[in-house]
């Protein structure tokens, strides 16, 4: 099973892609912001990471490379 992490802010949309995410049996984890995902991230990096575009406490794309080596 593949380990995902997804941050999305909207519990609705967070919901049905997790729903669907599962059901392709992926392993998912949603935050609901990305200081969440970023405290996440300093203890385990999964296999992906997938990112809501325009969340409302900043960027994490680059901080993810970081802590992927």
């Amino acid at each position: 099973m593949v380990e995902l992490y997804y941050a999305e802010d909207d519990a609705d949309i967070a919901g049905v892609v997790k729903e669907y995410l599962e059901q392709k049996h992926f392993q998912v984890t949603v935050y609901a912001t990305l200081s969440q995902l970023r405290q996440a991230l300093v203890c385990h990096v999964p296999t992906l990471v997938l990112l809501d575009w325009n969340m409302p406490d900043g960027g994490v794309c680059f901080e993810i490379q970081l802590y992927s080596h």
